[in-house]
């Protein structure tokens, strides 16, 4: 039978199916057809179908076999089965025993009794229970009720309700305080009878105090005749000359006033005899000050910052007020000539030295006269002008590499680090700091690279480092989050706790190491991992052969023992799928791949 046809097979009618009869099925995952019976077939395909795929006139709600109340099973107590809003599938509803005793109430009345509504009318008639009401009534004012109005009267009828008020009716004693707002009144109502004493300006003997009635009030004291506003600072009295008294006892100054409301002072000076000044005494205690004449204390003495009175004193002297110089001899101080040739005097006074005949200039050694003055220069030192110098004079500045000899530098004069960095970190870039061709030995890879003068050019490498692989740190397959991170890993932007990057070419060869299972690792395509497994980035993903993919370091994928621990047929890298159709088959080619195809084209299938 193996043989056979589907469709020349017997027909097995609707009625005669066994649920343990079997039906033959490809079991994808494992690359096989397999056997099933027609329960676990149909029990399968029920769990797994998608939600609210089954339409609801598929389903037979009549008769005995039919969905029925009795049938529906709910989670909970105290719920019916309705929606919340909109279409959809029935929802479990709150409902207290409270409500399910309004819900099955027969009559009106007796869900009013439920309700504990009493004997309100719900239509038209008459409040007849409680002194007070408040919300909406409606029936007919038989005239025998109270009414109390909190406010305006409002509501419908089969007239308007109008609400008005019978001149008279409302007394003083009937207002609140502050009762009729500023809205109330009329512009201009308040008359001059009606406002109190004191009410806008207080009028008192002393300087009002404490706090006004309003802001703007104003204030007068009698016995000054101030007046005073009230601020939000408080009382502030009205600025300008409210009264003026004016005297004068002495001299020099002479007042004049005229006017009372509009007053006008007028000062001037009283006639004095000529050289006279106003000061004060010439000697004792203080005093009023008067006119008289100067005295040589009225005077400051002249100092270097100062100009004052000055008196003559060694080589000077005054006759009838005009000051002399006598000659300066070698014991007395005077008057000096200048004969000459090396300093000369101009007509102004100004002493001067003449040019010398040098060129002005920056010299080294220089020749001077007799008396001092520079007759020549020089700018250059000679090699005689230098005395031999130790080595232990050189403090600063540098020697130019012609003063080192050739092969003159031992090793024991070199600093660690010299030449070279051994670190892990990639060294920092600094100006000036490296000079090209220096080295640095990474210890973990055992990488040597060369300073460029741009950048640092490896040279040297392992085995994995030179094909491009990088270790970048471990994993978590279950969270796809990284828990641990190398060098290579920081310098691609990982962190610890962030996701894997995206595949790039930039990022190609860089790996990490699962330590947890798991296969939320979507960057993959969600294939599972198993701890030790490698995350391998081969570019960027635009391709087959790119991407980040799984290397199944144990060998546990399955499969055809690949490694590749695919779960798909396609995944496994040696099948080769080319725009498969129904029917078609794997046959192993000579590229050493299982390929589809649809036709035998050698030996013979039985």
């Amino acid at each position: 039978m193996a043989d056979s046809r589907i469709s020349a097979l017997t027909r097995l009618p609707e009625a005669a199916v066994s649920p343990t009869d079997l039906l033959p099925i490809a079991d994808l995952s494992a690359s096989e057809t397999k056997a099933i019976t027609a329960q676990d077939l149909l029990e399968g395909v029920v769990v797994n179908m998608t939600d609210h795929s089954i339409p609801v006139s598929k389903i037979d709600f009549a008769g005995s076999s039919g969905l029925t109340a009795a049938s529906l099973s709910v989670s909970q107590g105290d719920v019916v089965l309705g929606r919340a809003f909109g279409p959809g599938p029935a929802e479990e509803l709150h409902c207290s025993s409270a409500a399910r005793q309004i819900l099955g109430s027969d009559t009106f009345a007796l869900m009013r009794t439920q309700m504990g509504l009493g004997t309100l009318a719900v239509r038209s008639g008459s409040w007849v229970d409680g002194s007070s009401f408040s919300g909406t009534s409606s029936g007919t004012n038989t005239g025998d009720q109270t009414i109390t109005l909190s406010g305006a009267i409002t509501g419908t009828g089969t007239g308007p309700i109008v609400t008005a008020l019978a001149a008279g009716a409302v007394e003083s004693a009937s207002l609140s305080s502050g009762a009729v707002g500023t809205a109330a009144l009329a512009s201009k109502a308040v008359t001059a009878t009606k406002i109190a004493d004191q009410a806008t300006v207080v009028v008192d003997a002393a300087a009002p105090s404490g706090n006004g009635a309003f802001i703007g009030q104003g204030g007068f004291s009698t016995d000054t005749g101030r007046a005073y506003t009230y601020t939000s600072l408080g009382w502030v009295p009205h600025a300008g000359v409210q009264s003026v008294a004016l005297s004068e006892t002495s001299t020099p100054l002479s007042i004049t006033q005229s006017g009372t409301d509009d007053l006008t002072v007028s000062v001037s000076l009283d006639d004095q005899s000529a050289n006279r000044i106003w000061a004060g005494p010439t000697s004792g205690g203080a005093a009023k000050p008067t006119f008289r004449a100067l005295v040589s204390a009225d005077l400051p003495v002249a100092t270097s910052s100062l100009a004052g009175a000055v008196k003559p004193g060694t080589g000077l002297s005054i006759t009838s007020g005009e000051l002399s110089v006598g000659p300066a001899t070698s014991s007395a101080v005077g008057g000096v000539s200048v004969p000459g040739p090396d300093l000369q005097m101009s007509a102004g006074g100004a002493l001067t030295h003449p040019a010398s005949g040098v060129p002005a200039g920056s010299y080294v050694r220089v020749t001077t006269n007799a008396t001092g003055h520079v007759v020549n220069g020089a700018s250059q030192l000679q090699d005689a002008d230098i005395a031999n110098l130790s080595a232990a004079k050189l403090t600063s500045g540098t020697l130019s590499a012609d003063r080192i000899a050739a092969r003159s530098i031992v090793s024991s004069k070199l600093a660690d680090y010299s030449f070279a960095y051994i670190q892990e970190a990639t060294p920092p870039v600094i100006a000036g700091a490296q000079p090209i061709g220096m080295l640095w030995l990474q210890e973990s890879t055992g990488a040597v690279s060369i300073w460029n003068g741009n950048s640092w050019m490896r040279t040297g490498a392992s085995t994995l480092f030179n094909r491009n692989l990088r270790y970048g740190g471990t994993y978590n397959a279950s969270t796809g989050l990284v828990t641990g991170v190398t060098q290579f890993g920081t310098t691609e932007g990982v962190t610890v706790g962030s996701a894997i990057p995206a595949a790039s070419d930039a990022v190609a060869g860089l790996y990490f190491v699962a330590s947890v299972a798991g296969s939320s690792q979507s960057i993959a395509g969600g294939v599972s991992f198993d701890p030790g497994d490698w995350l391998l980035c081969l570019g960027a993903a635009a391709g087959a052969g790119t991407g980040w993919i799984r290397i199944d370091t144990l060998n546990t994928g399955g499969g055809s023992g690949s490694g590749s621990g695919a779960s798909n047929l396609d995944d496994l890298l040696d099948v080769l799928l080319t725009s498969p159709s129904e029917g078609d088959f794997l046959q192993f080619g000579g590229g050493g791949q299982w390929v589809n195809a649809s036709v035998i084209d050698e030996g013979t299938w039985t």
